[in-house]
């Protein structure tokens, strides 16, 4: 069975993997919107179906006519947005070994799933997808496009470093465009949490886990709202690297002034200094980086350093690159 997961658990399983769809809900991809409408049955395991992962309730993400068999833990969660065909009271982990023993048991067919048929779909629609976006992810534009940004960014990346990133149009683009290869669990509480929380959320990652690389992908905004915790990273050496997307606006904000109120904005418009030169007063590695064959080296020379590091890239602003052309707005 194909498996996309709910917003908030991004990497729950190698974004690179045969059967993974990638996030359901406003950072999907068309492909994974596809195959989520043409399912004749959904399997929910702890997926409490927020509003970020339906897109607002309706029927965008979820199909209508699918059959919705929902697993939860907590009894009030089960039925309480959508019909279903069947309700489990249960650790969503104990359905799931169940599952697995049942179908051992029944010797299921255990073809390699790029064998079956459905799969094969999947997979050549990802692929014309991926195939659609190498322009972009290749764009050579100034200011720096966020497909390029992320794209970069994965080739940069060892696999197995916990990437997230901050909420809002940052959240939404990075849902989109970067290919998680490990779960986001400890940097990444859910899909709706305060602008502003990422940093001290990263930092913390890195004390729990002071042997993984944690890469938190933050707006402008959100480390303004938060500046002073990079002196906390460096009193306790805390080597987590920051890339900064710098397009000084409220992105997310900006845009629906401009959609819902004729473009009358107020309180979205930042115009902030270089976040670079903040950072190293601060006593951080940082650098600045303005053009998109900048941002690789960059990157390697941040982690090459050993300590907390802020990369304060300059992204394009431009109404139609705040979040992601998916059509959820």
């Amino acid at each position: 069975m194909p498996i996309a997961v709910a917003e908030g658990h991004k990497g729950l399983i190698p974004e690179d993997h045969p059967l993974a769809l990638g996030v359901a809900g406003r950072g999907s991809s068309p492909p994974t919107i596809d195959m989520l409408q043409n399912a004749d049955v959904l399997l929910m395991l702890g997926c409490t179906l927020s509003e970020g992962t339906t897109v607002s309730f309706g029927n965008k993400v979820i199909p209508k006519r699918a059959k919705l068999i929902q697993a939860d833990a907590d009894p009030t969660e089960i039925g309480k947005l959508y019909p279903l065909e069947l309700g489990i009271i249960s650790d969503p982990g104990c359905v799931a070994r169940d599952l697995l023993l049942e179908i051992k048991a029944r010797q299921i067919d255990r073809r390699p799933v790029e064998e079956l048929p459905r799969v094969k779909d999947w997979l050549q629609r990802k692929k014309a997808w991926e195939d659609s976006l190498l322009p972009l992810r290749n764009a050579a534009k100034v200011p720096i496009q966020r497909f390029r940004l992320f794209h970069d960014l994965r080739k940069a990346l060892p696999r197995e470093a916990i990437v997230s990133a901050g909420s809002g149009g940052t959240d939404r683009w990075f849902e989109h465009a970067f290919q998680s290869l490990a779960h986001t669990t400890y940097t990444y509480s859910s899909g709706w949490r305060a602008v502003g929380a990422q940093m001290g959320e990263a930092l913390g990652a890195k004390v729990a886990l002071p042997d993984q690389l944690i890469v938190c992908i933050i707006s402008d905004g959100s480390l303004m709202m938060s500046i002073q915790e990079i002196a906390t990273a460096v009193a306790y050496n805390l080597p987590v690297l920051f890339v900064i997307m710098h397009n000084d606006v409220f992105g997310n904000m900006r845009l629906y002034q401009q959609k819902g109120f004729e473009s009358r904005y107020i309180g979205t418009e930042l115009n902030l200094p270089n976040l670079a030169n903040i950072a190293q007063d601060f006593g951080a590695y940082a650098e600045r980086v303005e053009k998109p064959e900048e941002i690789i080296p960059a990157v390697n020379r941040a982690l090459a350093s050993g300590q907390p590091s802020f990369l304060d890239v300059v992204i394009d602003k431009s109404p139609e690159n705040l979040l992601p052309p998916i059509g959820f707005r």
